[in-house]
C-alpha cells in the first residue's frame, strides 16, 4: 500500500505522459480506494466469521497481486486505471481486516509466542479449545506489538527496497516507463507469493470452530446469519467499553498517520515557501528548487517513523506486563498525542510556521510514539472486548471489520477536513487532530 500510494504520481507522469493535474488524479484515485476500503472491511470481516480467515485473506492477497500487474498495462486513468485502484483496494481492505480478526482467537487460545515466531507450522493444526488449554496467559500485547513493528518494517522496505527499485531496473535511462512496469511485476510476483504464504500459514478453521463448551451443544447451535453478525459487530461498541474505546482509537491512529505522512511534509514545504527559502518557479524544477524542504521532511518523517517502529514492541510488553494492560495504555499513548499535536502547534505558533524546530522534533517523535500506542491498545482492545469468550468469539471477524472501517473513517475525515483547513489556516489539521484526541481522551477516561 505504501509502494502503490508513493509511486502513483510517477505512473500517471510516467506511463500515462501527464503532467498537468496530477493532484487532482492522485486525489481522486486515493478518495476511490478509501471509500471502498471502508465499506468493503466490515464485509470482509463479516464473511470471515462465516468462512474463516484464510479465504478472506488469500482471496485479498490475490486482488492485491492481479491490480499490481495490471496497474501499469492498462491503456487510460479512467475508468481503467481507476478500476484497478478499486480492485487493489478490495484485496488491501479483506488483508488489513484479517489481521486483526486473526489476533482474537490467537491471544484466547495461549498462543505459543516463540513458536509463532520460528516457525508458522502451528498455524497448521487446529486450535485447541479453552476448556483443553493451558493456563490462560495474556499474549494479546506482545501479538499486537508485533503486527506494529511488522506494520513498520513494512513501510520501511517500501520505502527503502521498492521505491529505489525502478533505477536499478532501469537498463534504459531514456524509458523510465520500462523500469516502473518492471518493478510493479516484481511488487505484484511478491504478492501472488503472499497468497500462498497465508494459503499455507493461515488456521483453516472458522470462529465458530474455536468456540468452547460442549461439543454436542454446539453441533445443534444455529449459525448467525451474515447480516446478524455484520450488525453485531457494529451494535457492540454500544455495549461493550472495551469495543467501543478500541473502534474510537482506530480513528484516532489512522488520522494521526495521515498527520505525519502527509500533513507534516506540507507544513515543512509551505514554510520554506513563506519564509523564503524555496522559490519555486517552473513546476517541473519544484524538486530542486525546494531541496531543503525535501530533505527536512523526509528526516522529520523518517525520525517520526523509525521512533514509532522501536516503540511498538514497549508498548505490547507494557500491556500485559502492567497494571490496567490496554484501557491504561490506551490513556498514555492519547495523552502523548495530545501532548505532541500541542507541542507542534506552539512551535508553529513561536517559529512563523516552522516546525523543524527542536521542539518540532520533539513533538514529532512523542506524536509517533503516541501513534503507534494507540494503534497497539486499540487493536489489543479490540481482540479482548469485556462480553464472554463465546460472545465475542462468533462475530470477532465482524469487529475486526469495524474497526478498519473506524481506521479508514478517521483517514477519509482528516483528509478532507484538514485538507481544506490547511489551506486556510496551516495549523488546522494539527488542531483538528488535537480535538481528537481529546474527545478519544474524554470517552476512556469517562469509561474507567
Amino acid at each position: 500500500m505504501v509502494f502503490l500510494s508513493a509511486t502513483q504520481s510517477f505512473v500517471l507522469g510516467d506511463i500515462f505522459g501527464l503532467r498537468k493535474n496530477i493532484g487532482r488524479y492522485v486525489g481522486t484515485l486515493g478518495f476511490a480506494d478509501e471509500i471502498v476500503v471502508i465499506c468493503m472491511s466490515p464485509l470482509w470481516g463479516t464473511l470471515s466469521d462465516r468462512i474463516g480467515a484464510r479465504p478472506v485473506a488469500v482471496v485479498g492477497a490475490l486482488a492485491m497481486a492481479t491490480s499490481l500487474l495490471v496497474y501499469t498495462e492498462v491503456s487510460s486513468v479512467y475508468p481503467w486505471l481507476l478500476l484497478c485502484r478499486v480492485l487493489f483496494a478490495v484485496g488491501a481492505s479483506a488483508a488489513t481486516s484479517m489481521i486483526t480478526a486473526i489476533l482474537a482467537p490467537m491471544s484466547r487460545y495461549n498462543m505459543d509466542l516463540r513458536a509463532l515466531i520460528t516457525t508458522t507450522m502451528a498455524w497448521r493444526h487446529p486450535m485447541a479449545p479453552i476448556a483443553q488449554a493451558e493456563p490462560e496467559v495474556n499474549h494479546r500485547g506482545k501479538l499486537a506489538g508485533i503486527v506494529g513493528t511488522a506494520t513498520g518494517l513494512g513501510a520501511v522496505l517500501a520505502v527503502t527496497v521498492l521505491l529505489p527499485l525502478p533505477t536499478r531496473l532501469d537498463t534504459t535511462p531514456s524509458q523510465p516507463a520500462v523500469a516502473l512496469r518492471r518493478t510493479y511485476g516484481v511488487v505484484g510476483a511478491l504478492g501472488l507469493l503472499t497468497a500462498l504464504i497465508y494459503f499455507w500459514g493461515f488456521a483453516s478453521q472458522s470462529p465458530a470452530s474455536y468456540s468452547s463448551g460442549d461439543e454436542e451443544s454446539n453441533e445443534e447451535e444455529v449459525s448467525p446469519s451474515y447480516l446478524s453478525l455484520l450488525k453485531s459487530g457494529f451494535a457492540v461498541a454500544g455495549t461493550d467499553r472495551a469495543a467501543r474505546q478500541a473502534y474510537l482509537g482506530a480513528f484516532v491512529a489512522r488520522a494521526t498517520t495521515v498527520i505525519t505522512a502527509v500533513f507534516i511534509p506540507m507544513t515543512v514545504h509551505s514554510w520554506y515557501i513563506e519564509s523564503g527559502k524555496c522559490h519555486v518557479g517552473d513546476s517541473s524544477a519544484l524538486k530542486e528548487s525546494c531541496r531543503g524542504a525535501y530533505i527536512q521532511a523526509a528526516i522529520l518523517s523518517g525520525v517520526i517513523n523509525t521512533c514509532a517502529l522501536v516503540a511498538a514492541p514497549l508498548w505490547g510488553f507494557a500491556i500485559d506486563h502492567f497494571v490496567g494492560g490496554a484501557h491504561r495504555g490506551l490513556k498514555w499513548s492519547g495523552i502523548m498525542g495530545l501532548l505532541a499535536t500541542i507541542g507542534l502547534v506552539l512551535s508553529m505558533c513561536l517559529n512563523n510556521g516552522n516546525i523543524t524546530t527542536s521542539w518540532g522534533f520533539i513533538s514529532g517523535v512523542m506524536l509517533g510514539v503516541g501513534e503507534i500506542g494507540v494503534m497497539i491498545t486499540s487493536m489489543s482492545l479490540c481482540t479482548s472486548g469485556e462480553k464472554s469468550g463465546s460472545q465475542h468469539q462468533s462475530y470477532s471477524g465482524a469487529m475486526a471489520g469495524v474497526y478498519s472501517f473506524s481506521g479508514g473513517m478517521g483517514i477519509l475525515v482528516v483528509s478532507i477536513i484538514g485538507g481544506n483547513w490547511f489551506d486556510l489556516w496551516t495549523k488546522g489539521p494539527f488542531v483538528l487532530l488535537m480535538i481528537c484526541y481529546v474527545i478519544l481522551l474524554v470517552v476512556t477516561f469517562t469509561n474507567s
